[in-house]
């Protein structure tokens, strides 16, 4: 959803020398660059960094992606090949897959014309429901805890180690957005309870307060409402219509407001008419 993939870019922008290094062992980070890689059509990158690698300085474009996309490997082609031409960096492509199921498409892309082999561009796959949760405790960077519950073999355990490392280990400026993320993907996978129990175990009801200054505090809010009323909604109406559930995904939150208050009185014809449809 729009909210998760905002969440997610902050956790990059925040962490990136961790979740760069997940990819890209060794890889030291430079700084940002312009994500609007300009040309037509238009192609706004969701994070794109200059890193040193290998004693060579390069650019690394990660995109998230929350479902399958048959069409990412040619995205990345055409996303790399114009950072390239921009920036006339080597470029690493790299997709964070945070889909609860299914297969990515394989690297590398290749557009072939018959026997004739046109154009080859490799991608780096991250498929976080594939990640050892105990693996990743021992090895990776802060950056990668709030993904922890995504991953095989996390239990209650691993998902309280990792929020002991965030209240341990994160700056005052980020631990808030951290925990609020790392709960957010504790509930989503497992439940609130557990997410509950694991968050009051390490902070207490003085830091739920603090989280509201959290920049992700709206975002997952917003998130949380939208669940919430696609379950009121197919509790009344049964399994929703493709053009109602990503309608519901992509509306606004003055809508989804308006939503909550009517989602239990209005029609399946009003309901459908206040998401636009």
């Amino acid at each position: 959803m729009a909210e998760m993939d905002q969440g997610l870019k902050w956790l990059i922008d925040a962490r990136r020398d961790d979740l760069i290094a997940q990819a890209l062992p060794g890889a030291v980070v430079l700084g940002p660059l312009p994500t609007d890689v300009a040309a037509e059509p238009q192609r706004i990158l969701d994070t794109l960094y200059r890193i040193r690698f290998h004693g060579r300085e390069c650019a690394v474009n990660i995109e998230i992606q929350s479902a399958i996309d048959k069409t990412m490997a040619q995205r990345m082609f055409e996303y790399g090949t114009r950072v390239r031409h921009l920036y006339n960096l080597p470029v690493f492509s790299v997709v964070l897959w945070v889909n609860k199921r299914g297969n990515p498409p394989k690297s590398p892309y290749e557009d072939r014309v018959g026997p004739y082999l046109l154009a080859t561009w490799h991608f780096i796959n991250i498929e976080v429901r594939k990640l050892d949760a105990s693996a990743i405790m021992r090895s990776a960077g802060l950056g990668l805890m709030p993904l922890v519950p995504l991953m095989k073999g996390a239990d209650e355990g691993i998902m309280a180690d990792a929020m002991r490392r965030v209240k341990e280990e994160a700056s005052p400026k980020d631990v808030g957005s951290l925990a609020l993320l790392l709960t957010h993907f504790i509930t989503s996978k497992h439940n609130r309870e557990t997410a509950s129990a694991i968050y009051g175990r390490f902070f207490n009801m003085a830091n739920i307060d603090s989280l509201k200054d959290s920049p992700l505090y709206p975002l997952l809010v917003a998130e949380e409402r939208r669940s919430t009323l696609r379950l009121v909604l197919e509790g009344r109406f049964g399994t929703l219509a493709g053009d109602m559930l990503q309608a519901l995904q992509s509306t606004d939150a003055e809508t989804l407001a308006a939503l909550a208050i009517h989602a239990g009185t209005d029609t399946l014809e009003q309901i459908r008419a206040r998401l636009g449809l």
